[in-house]
């Protein structure tokens, strides 16, 4: 659709041709989810160790379960003390 007379934005024809192949597309982007889902290497400080650990963590989850018997949605809590 053309911008309006005397509007303040430009008409720019992108098209439907893509720059790059399916292929390629794919490529980048399993190399960007890569990149951004490697987390770097921590060093605990000292005297932080599995010993000193003290109190109580939780941890809870959902999701959908996508094949086999027990397929749909799915959650789960859990605490450690």
């Amino acid at each position: 659709m053309p911008a309006p007379s005397g509007s303040p934005y430009i008409n720019v024809d992108v098209g439907t041709d893509s720059v790059f192949s399916p292929r390629e597309r794919a490529a980048v982007t399993y190399a960007t989810l890569i990149l951004l889902g490697t987390a770097p290497k921590l060093n605990a400080k000292a005297g932080c160790s599995n010993a000193t650990l003290q109190g109580t963590y939780a941890v809870h989850a959902t999701g959908t379960v996508l094949s086999g018997p027990t397929t749909g949605p799915i959650a789960f809590i859990g605490a450690f003390t």
